[in-house]
């Protein structure tokens, strides 16, 4: 199974469900929204992939800060490798630990998760979409 075709299905339908979202046309330019610093746990289903191995990433604590719809966060992803390294008697699916980075607008997120690929010693970056189930 290749680790694109998981990433493109999420891509497809969190497209799908983000053309859902109605935006209000206003007269009056609201107020500009203040920054604010937040930590607490982010509910986050997401898929990312590396180019070898594909991600099911949810959604762990979380610091950082937001403004407005936007917001900007370090955040654990707790996740299921999809994948094996070539020649690795190891599991197709293999639970693993990310941290890593997301921008989110409203309830959609990019995310850049890093993990670590105990078979292979190494870090490896991924790179995902996701949505954010908590407000």
């Amino acid at each position: 199974m290749k680790p694109y075709l998981l990433v493109i299905f999420v891509a497809i339908t969190i497209t799908a469900r983000a053309n859902h979202v109605s935006f209000a046309d206003s007269t009056r330019s609201p107020p500009a929204p203040s920054m604010k610093a937040h930590a607490h746990y982010d509910g986050i289903l997401s898929m990312a992939t590396d180019g070898h191995y594909a991600f099911f990433c949810l959604g762990g604590p979380s610091v950082g800060i937001s403004q407005g719809n936007w917001r900007v966060a370090i955040n654990m992803y707790p996740s299921l490798r999809i994948g094996r390294p070539e020649g690795s008697p190891s599991p197709l699916i293999t639970p693993t630990l990310g941290t890593g980075i997301y921008v989110a607008y409203k309830r959609v997120l990019l995310l850049v998760p890093l993990h670590y690929i105990s078979e292979e010693r190494k870090w490896t970056v991924a790179v995902g979409l996701g949505w954010r189930v908590t407000k």
